[in-house]
């Protein structure tokens, strides 16, 4: 039996005795587990702070106790380790079955000694009736890597000038489109290795094509400025008025010098192409929900032919609005006539109300007033009873004749 007396860490001018065994002893401790090395060497010892305890029990023997990131070491042998290569955030060390079984290290270093503190003084002492027992087990528990920053998307656009189409491509990136301006023609897509392909075909001279990742522009390109292509001289102007009736106002005009038709698309079918001036009439008959779109191109023969200067598009609205007039019955009257059942009732003339009387019956009489029309509404009293009089008669007066013998 070899011993060796060792500096102790943060107790400058005393010593510990490290007692090592045989050198099979030796040789099993340089095994190494997650980084856990050997033990400690008997020179330069660099060692872990100790940062709490906690007693014994069954349930911190098992090291999905301590985390889920937690491995556990049976039997490593010896009084202390040194912590191998890796990043730790916890490592806690198991001896007995007392008051400070086990040790906690919290984030410790790789290279530094971890000891099973078993008599709780925060000192590597192993030696003596109360010194730190042998180590039983060690639990490990590593600390994540952080996630990979996400990747920069890069991609590009390449107009193809022939037959006025373009690619794109695009790489680390989700959630790609690929648009035009003008023509609106779009190509889209998302996949999980983070790769891109798309084209757009029939293209016009003034597009401005985008891509964007994630609404993120990448690229962008002008097909006239890549296929030096003539752009038209003006603008074209369009507004579309819908009103609930179902009639759309529309104005087109432009300012350019190159000669333009108008285009007149209802629910995506062209019902008309001319002149502007055919819009100086108002396009009736539409329903609510009718989608109505204008489009100015230029018609003259040249590399301009069917380039969109103007774009409007309006959908119609919900039919229109009942105007309500609301209306407050006249009151009937009704005039004694002599016998029963017999009084004349009074019914009054009004616009928006109809009134009708039940007749008498038994000496009584109702007049109900209902509204003409769907936009009517009557207020206040609707119906009104009424008792007859039974005014008597008069008599007429009787002659006297005399009386003869």
């Amino acid at each position: 039996m070899i011993k060796l007396r060792l500096p102790r860490m943060g107790d400058e001018g005393s010593a510990v005795v490290k007692t090592i065994a045989s050198a099979g002893v030796l040789a099993l401790a340089g095994l190494a587990v997650f980084g856990l090395a050997t033990a400690a060497s008997a020179t330069d010892t660099n060692y872990a702070t100790v940062t709490g305890h906690e007693t014994f029990s069954s349930d911190a023997n098992h090291a999905s106790y301590w985390g889920k990131d937690c491995t556990k070491v049976e039997d490593p042998g010896g009084s202390s380790y040194i912590l191998g290569s890796g990043t730790y955030s916890k490592v806690v060390v198991k001896a007995g079955s007392g008051e400070y079984a086990n040790t906690i290290f919290d984030n410790p270093n790789a290279g530094e000694t971890v000891w099973a503190d078993t008599n709780g003084d925060n000192v590597y002492n192993p030696d003596g009736k109360d010194g730190d027992k042998t180590i039983s087990h060690i639990i490990l528990c590593k600390t994540e890597s952080p996630p990979p920053p996400p990747a920069d998307p890069s991609g590009s656009i390449v107009p193809n000038c022939e037959d006025m189409s373009a690619t794109a491509t695009g790489q680390d990136g989700a959630a790609w489109e690929f648009k035009s301006s003008v023509s609106n023609k779009t190509d889209f897509g998302d996949y999980p290795d983070g790769s891109y392909g798309g084209e757009l075909t029939g293209l016009v001279g003034n597009d401005i094509l985008t891509l964007t990742s994630d609404g993120t522009l990448i690229d962008t390109k002008d097909m006239a400025v890549a296929c030096d292509e003539p752009t038209p001289s003006g603008e074209g102007i369009v507004s579309i008025v819908t009103t609930c009736d179902g009639t759309a106002t529309i104005t087109a005009s432009y300012d350019g010098t190159e000669e333009v038709a108008g285009e007149l698309i209802i629910n995506s079918v062209t019902e008309n192409y001319g002149s502007l001036d055919m819009f100086d009439d108002a396009v009736t008959n539409l329903l609510p929900g009718d989608v109505v779109e204008v489009k100015i191109v230029i018609s003259e023969d040249g590399p301009l032919y069917g380039t969109v200067v103007g774009d409007e598009t309006a959908t119609v609205g919900a039919v229109c609005p009942v105007e309500i007039t609301h209306v407050t019955a006249t009151v009937p009257t009704v005039t004694p006539v002599c016998g029963p059942n017999n009084d004349t009732v009074n019914l009054p003339t009004k616009d928006g109300v109809k009134y009708v009387s039940s007749g008498w019956k038994d000496g009584a009489l109702t007049v109900t007033a209902s509204a003409v029309g769907d936009n009517v509404v009557l207020d206040g009293t609707t119906s009104w009873p009424f008792v007859d009089k039974n005014v008597a008669c008069p008599v007429p007066p009787t002659r006297d004749l005399g009386h003869t013998s």
